[in-house]
């Protein structure tokens, strides 16, 4: 009885499951163990009242964050002019590129936003080889 009324107390007074033991992992933990986030992302939204409030279903959340971006800074995840070194694993499509900024740029002072971009891209990469 009196462990029950302390139990009863400790909720109260906003002692979470962690005060007894519960485990909870960091953002790094759950990027860094895939299985793991995929079954705590499946809990926290299988128990969406709860999870807000969870922090493992808050860390898990910002885990799926942190998996994509590390994703997007490897070498090789996008393999698309946006991606760093693109125009350096394409040099026959660098070349390309800087002759359709030439052209772009001789017709049109104001290309999209997209090919200013790819165009400087692949411009820097030539100055760089």
């Amino acid at each position: 009885m009196r462990h029950t009324l302390f139990l009863a107390g400790a909720m109260l007074a906003g002692l979470g499951p962690g005060a007894w033991g519960a485990e909870y992992h960091t953002v790094t933990w759950y990027a860094d163990h895939q299985a793991a986030l995929r079954d705590e992302l499946k809990y926290c939204r299988d128990n969406a009242g709860l999870a807000a409030h969870d922090p493992n279903c808050i860390n898990a959340d910002e885990a799926q964050t942190l998996v994509v971006e590390r994703q997007l800074q490897a070498p090789d995840a996008l393999d698309s002019p946006i991606s760093p070194g693109y125009w350096r694993r394409h040099p026959d499509d660098r070349r390309m590129q800087i002759w359709i900024c030439d052209s772009i740029d001789k017709q049109h002072h104001m290309p999209d936003p997209v090919n200013q971009r790819w165009c400087a891209d692949a411009r820097a990469d030539a100055r760089g080889h």
